[in-house]
């Protein structure tokens, strides 16, 4: 069995008590094909404490939160994320409305209150950030109030707080403006270098997408490409709902809709790992918190179009 590591943040990792290398985003990959080992994962840095575990198939069903683990049909990868658990009491921002007080602060991680005169909402984040914007806005005859989270990019929540305080909104963006209602943009570090930019509806419970608009890098040509990236352009196209026409045959595009229920809602796309047949495309799904798993699919081409597509065996 192959296993991969990487970790969000440097650790010295031991097997057995013996010392592997060091851990950081690059990913290390080994071979275990008998027992389960003893994993020490020591931290280079003060503010994490050690993770060990036995890596069994215990570990691999139900890892620990500050662990993702994706199967990758013949192998694992696993992932160490910081445990976002230790710092003292800090007020990051605050807002005090008429009708409501809300509060970003730090206390054994980043939490989240809004307290209103009939109700209280809290939560914990699991975001490392130290800025945050709180604001009210107009969306469809309702006030709304939204709280970004300013990191790399920003974690843009809303509420609404009539009578029962209600989590309305969560999503990554890296643009947002609430000027004339709400409008998200999106950029994606992809082949085509996508953005989505999304201008957001309020129904009363939710907020919806009432116009969506994908757009690519104006240098990007899919004709360009070599063979063997179209069907990553492809599916990264797909996943956005834009349009993928010029990627596939004419009798595969009267059929379109159906790929939808045949690659399921997958959340992203790789390579396949050195176990896999190199022709294979694998698609990541999220099975529950922290577990996901890869299926592969092969792409058959027509003159540079796809005109067949098939899921793997196992």
């Amino acid at each position: 069995m192959y296993y991969y590591f990487s970790s969000e943040y440097p650790v010295a990792m031991k097997l057995n008590g013996i010392y592997y290398g060091i851990l950081n985003e690059t990913v290390k990959h080994l071979r275990i094909d008998n027992g389960s080992p003893f994993v020490e994962l020591c931290p280079l840095c003060d503010q994490e404490t050690s993770v060990n575990f036995i890596l069994d198939d215990n570990f691999l069903k139900c890892p620990p939160a500050s662990i993702t683990v994706t199967d990758m049909k013949g192998g694992y990868l696993i992932k160490l994320y910081p445990s976002l658990s230790k710092s003292s009491f800090q007020i990051i921002s605050q807002k005090k409305f008429n009708d409501a007080v809300v509060t970003v602060f730090t206390e054994n991680g980043l939490k989240l209150s809004i307290e209103t005169p009939k109700d209280f909402y809290a939560e914990t984040i699991k975001l490392n950030c130290n800025r945050a914007e709180i604001e009210k806005f107009r969306l469809d005859g309702k006030t709304l109030i939204y709280i970004s989270f300013i990191c790399t990019k920003q974690l843009l929540y809303a509420f609404c707080i009539d009578e029962k305080i209600t989590k309305v909104f969560c999503r990554t963006v890296d643009e947002f403006s609430v000027d004339n209602g709400l409008i998200t943009t999106e950029k994606y570090c992809d082949i085509a270098k996508h953005n989505c930019v999304t201008e957001w509806g309020f129904d009363g419970k939710t907020l919806t997408s009432k116009h969506v608009s994908v757009t690519e890098n104006p240098d990007f040509n899919v004709d360009n490409l070599h063979e063997k990236l179209i069907p990553y352009a492809f599916l990264e196209c797909f996943l956005l709902n834009s349009n993928v026409d010029d990627y596939l045959v004419k009798n595969i595009i009267e059929q379109k809709n159906h790929l939808k229920d045949y690659l399921g809602d997958y959340v992203g796309i790789l390579p396949p790992p050195r176990f896999r047949n190199i022709d294979e495309v694998g698609l990541i799904y999220r099975v529950k918190e922290n577990f996901y798993r890869i299926d592969y699919f092969t792409f058959e081409l027509d003159g540079r179009k796809i005109c067949n597509v098939k899921k793997c065996d196992d």
